[in-house]
């Protein structure tokens, strides 16, 4: 706790962003809203993050926003069947389908919420540069986050990564 009270101290902008957030996220889930509209406040909150903590161009403020709502839909379909079974609030679950069930069922519903997700990707990658990290960017956009999806949907287990802290770079555990 001493943490939080301390990072709360430390970066108030931050974690206002973050606790409005939250509340704007818990009255669109009591309102029952779809995912697509809980994912949007989600995206509000990261880049209400983003914009309190840190300097980033238009671009990149616009890839956080898509990766969000990726992040809380891809978050959804990977709890589906723990909320499920503990009751728990998940905007696309349907108690009387487990996942499997629900992926073969409603794959046209879930299709249109994938093209949603991705409709703003290519016009994002256009307007990422040519530097490495722009190029980064886009492969996630355009290979990571497909892949990653269908692992999900295929309840495939991802890998674990692990951090190797000498040059800060990520590789998959083994």
């Amino acid at each position: 706790r001493s943490v939080i009270k301390k990072a709360t101290a430390d970066f108030p902008a931050i974690y206002s962003a973050i606790h409005e957030g939250y509340r704007s996220i818990q009255a669109a889930e009591r309102e029952n809203c779809d995912v697509l509209q809980i994912g949007e406040r989600f995206a509000d909150m990261m880049a209400g993050i983003l914009d309190a903590g840190f300097t980033a161009s238009p671009p990149v403020r616009e890839y956080a926003r898509q990766i969000s709502r990726w992040l809380y839909f891809i978050d959804a379909l990977d709890d589906y069947d723990e909320d499920l079974k503990k009751h728990r609030f998940n905007p696309i679950a349907r108690p009387d389908l487990p996942l499997r069930s629900y992926v073969q069922t409603q794959y046209p519903q879930l299709q249109q919420l994938l093209q949603a997700l991705y409709a703003g990707y290519d016009a994002l990658c256009m307007q990422l540069g040519n530097s490495p990290e722009d190029q980064i960017l886009a492969s996630i956009l355009k290979n990571s986050i497909p892949s990653v999806t269908s692992m999900v949907l295929h309840r495939q287990a991802l890998p674990e990564l692990l951090h190797c802290r000498p040059g800060n770079e990520w590789r998959a555990k083994t």
